[in-house]
């Protein structure tokens, strides 16, 4: 397989409300014009050229954030992106005027290039709160509800 998919960034605000992207193995490059591996369409404050790149590392079977070499900032879960941040499923990205809600295909239970089966038993295992996506989700909620409680500690 020469490029496969790892994950995927859904647009839940902006001009490209809906629409899913494929992120591919290795360096997924963001941008709006032709020649940028994703292309959103529409949203104007989204540099032209390598706004964010993604990174899948299939040795660690991580996902990782990078600043492109705009001018445009990037936030993750409402924290700006100035270094190489790791990304977890259900984390949310903020480009421009858009916002993308990441998803990871490949992880510790999934990759492409490991044909061995003993691993693969891993992802036959029942979930549990301590593995996977679960695990990822639970991280999200957890987030999500400490940033809902300064708000309110705030007010």
């Amino acid at each position: 397989m020469n490029n496969p998919v790892t994950g995927w960034i859904v647009c839940t605000e902006g001009p490209a409300k809906g629409g899913d992207f494929r992120l591919l193995s290795e360096k997924t490059h963001l941008g709006r014009v032709d020649g940028m591996d994703i292309k959103i369409l529409g949203d104007m404050y989204i540099a032209k050229r390598d706004h964010a790149i993604f990174a899948y590392d299939p040795r660690k079977r991580t996902h990782t954030l990078l600043p492109g070499e705009s001018r445009g900032l990037i936030y993750v879960n409402g924290e700006i992106v100035y270094e190489p941040t790791p990304l977890l499923s259900w984390d949310i990205i903020e480009l421009g005027k858009s916002k993308f809600l990441f998803l990871s295909l490949c992880s510790e239970q999934f990759d492409w290039e490991d044909p061995n089966p003993a691993n693969q038993k891993k992802r036959d295992e029942p979930k549990d709160k301590n593995r996977g996506a679960d695990k990822e989700k639970a991280k999200y909620d957890a987030k999500k509800d400490a940033n809902n409680n300064e708000g309110e500690a705030s007010s």
